[in-house]
């Protein structure tokens, strides 16, 4: 600053001369940190050739050679070439001027030709383009220093087209170059209609007719890939989506060349991200907005409608097309349709199973040959609550009498941790050799009145308990049997005997209670060793048991105290409840025990009993009633 000048005016000068001049940059730096944005350093053969399509290129030579200590790539093209205003805009960066209307124009940014100067070893890069009528060349030695250019007028006319010719110091074989050079444009470029050859090591220039090519690729997914196209208008521009069964890439393109696979066009946004297995997507839009390095978007925000209008929309309506167009005995020649399919809709239903098409397709594999669908399967579990699962060694067994469906061990690729995390309580392996079931139908084996009658006293209904059946009222300071009420005690708090216990009793109401024959897993073997089963909060008492045997025989006598017993005999099984404590447990069988004094539920032939089982139970219940808070 001028000490002449104070700090306002010094200010004002050098706002004006930014408003004149801009904002000056390090050019040399900005190229440079430009050259970084190229995921490889060779992807500057993606931009030359792409340059040259849209210039309407029918071909592209490439031929690469090696000396002793560098390599030389030569690129040619039958574009329609640059006049010098063209060529200057070429060496312009940011500054990219397309005139052809017919060829959909790739190159946005201006600054594909810049690509080549991140090459590391770069030595000399070479110009040669001819309009027809007219040709121009320069050289350099860097793209990134600021050296001036010379741009020549040439007097002999080259055939139309643009020659670049680039020299590196040698650090490879030139073949395993141009392999590298290969294989990038393949990746990027194979569905362009321009043919590509490339030469190695030979000191004549290839042909249209000689080299070798790069193989092309037809956009549409080959009819073994089940490929089906659909159009919509993605930010009011017109996008192309392809969908296809197959290696499940997802990838994005403009105009035919090949941006990313990065993304998850199915769920890209999506709170929870699904993969969907064998699914292939191609997109490809103009409404893509690219980086200089042309790997990933800029506005990724837009695939946020993109993948809800696939998953949504597409996908559905092809799932109904892909599963409408085979049948399952036509695909029992071709195997793998059916098995990528079948993974397809696993996927699909991993993202949600209830209410979709691919809910209705038959993908479980039952083991007598049937397939049902997520719907059917969901139906038989909510009938039944149970799930079988087949045993690996199950020979003999005839799961036709099995109560519940049974799945095949053959399932689609994560079927069974799907069923698994949907239906935890009703899966049953037949695998576990502990496992036991019920009987499957039997005409000869059937539940008697008898076991039934037993059946119908197990369950738990604590209700209003009536204290003064037993001369327990609160209106009375002793019973006539000379039990005297204390003072402060108030008799209807002992409806939930500890605080504890008046939640857990409601777990215990929840539970169901039911009588039948337990088998061993193969479906037949009666299973002696179990007393009672506990599935899917049920509990199923075993009547093949000795046990449960002698509980019916007196609860034809006295159906309150076998059943209440059965209970004790239960919970006294950790497994049931585990969440309440021993305290807890006893309480409510206390609770249990009152219920049952307290009200009628007994047969009219024993009636003439009860005066006998009121005083059997009369010490019991006083026990309960006196007894120290948390004790017995």
């Amino acid at each position: 600053m001028n000490p002449e000048e104070n700090p306002a005016q010094s200010l004002a000068k050098t706002l004006s001369d930014i408003e004149r001049n801009g904002i000056l940059a390090d050019r040399k730096h900005l190229k440079r940190n430009m050259c970084t944005q190229f995921a490889d350093y060779y992807e500057f053969i993606r931009e030359y050739v792409v340059n040259a399509y849209d210039a309407s290129a029918t071909f592209c030579l490439i031929k690469v050679s090696e000396e002793e200590t560098f390599l030389k790539i030569g690129i040619h093209d039958n574009g329609n070439g640059m006049d010098l205003e063209r060529l200057k805009d070429f060496l312009t960066v940011f500054r990219s001027r397309k005139d052809n209307l017919i060829v959909k124009s790739i190159g946005r940014h201006g600054i594909g030709k810049l690509s080549v100067a991140a090459l590391p070893g770069l030595i000399h890069f070479r110009t040669v383009t001819s309009t027809g009528s007219e040709c121009h060349e320069f050289d350099t030695d860097s793209l990134l220093e600021d050296h001036p250019i010379i741009i020549k007028k040439t007097r002999q006319i080259q055939p139309q087209g643009t020659l670049f010719e680039i020299t590196l110091r040698k650090d490879q074989p030139a073949i395993d170059l141009a392999q590298k050079l290969s294989d990038i444009l393949y990746t990027y470029i194979r569905f362009l209609p321009i043919s590509i050859r490339f030469f190695v090591n030979d000191k004549n220039w290839p042909t249209e007719t000689s080299g070798n090519s790069i193989p092309k690729q037809e956009w549409a997914y080959p009819p073994e890939c089940y490929g089906r196209s659909y159009n919509i208008r993605l930010n009011g521009t017109p996008c192309e989506i392809v969908l296809g069964i197959g290696q499940g890439v997802h990838e994005i393109y403009q105009n035919r060349v090949f941006i990313s696979s990065k993304y998850n066009l199915f769920s890209h946004g999506n709170t929870e991200s699904t993969w969907i297995p064998n699914l292939m997507i191609r997109v490809d839009s103009e409404a893509f907005e690219l980086p200089f390095g042309r790997h990933c978007l800029c506005n990724e925000g837009v695939l946020t409608g993109l993948t809800k209008e696939i998953r949504e929309k597409i996908v559905p309506a092809y799932f109904d097309f892909l599963t409408g167009h085979f049948d399952f005995k036509m695909c029992a020649g071709v195997p793998q349709i059916l098995e990528k399919t079948d993974e397809l809709a696993i996927g699909l239903l991993n993202f949600g199973h209830s209410g979709y098409t691919w809910s209705h397709y038959p993908v479980f594999r039952m083991v007598e040959g049937e397939r049902l669908s997520m719907t059917e399967l969901n139906l038989k579990i909510r009938e039944n609550n149970c799930l079988y699962i087949e045993a690996e060694n199950n020979e003999g067994i005839d799961f036709n009498h099995f109560n519940a469906p049974v799945l095949s061990l053959e399932q689609p690729a994560g079927a069974k941790e799907l069923l698994e995390s949907l239906y935890p309580e009703a899966i049953v392996n037949l695998s576990n050799e502990d496992t036991v079931i019920e009987m499957p139908l039997n005409e000869n084996l059937k539940i008697t009145k008898e076991q039934k009658r037993y059946e119908s006293y197990l369950a738990f209904k604590p209700g209003v308990i009536d204290f003064g059946r037993f001369g327990l009222s609160e209106n009375r300071d002793s019973d006539i049997n000379g039990f005297t009420k204390s003072p402060a005690m108030n008799l209807s708090d002992y409806t939930g005997i500890s605080e504890e216990a008046g939640t857990a009793n409601r777990d215990l109401l929840n539970l169901a209670w039911k009588v039948n024959y337990l088998v061993e897993r193969d479906g037949v073997t009666p299973c002696m060793r179990k007393k009672f089963m506990f599935r899917n909060n049920a509990i199923t008492l075993n009547l093949y048991h000795s046990e449960i045997k002698e509980f019916i025989q007196m609860a034809t006598l006295n159906p309150n105290l076998a059943a209440h017993w059965t209970m004790a005999m239960c919970l006294a099984d950790n497994k049931i409840l585990p969440h309440i404590s021993e305290e807890t447990r006893e309480d409510l069988l206390i609770i249990d025990a009152i219920t049952r004094l307290g009200h009628d539920h007994r047969p009219d032939q024993i009636k003439d009993m009860s005066s006998d089982t009121d005083r059997n139970f009369m010490d019991f219940v006083r026990n309960c009633i006196s007894r120290t808070s948390g004790k017995f």
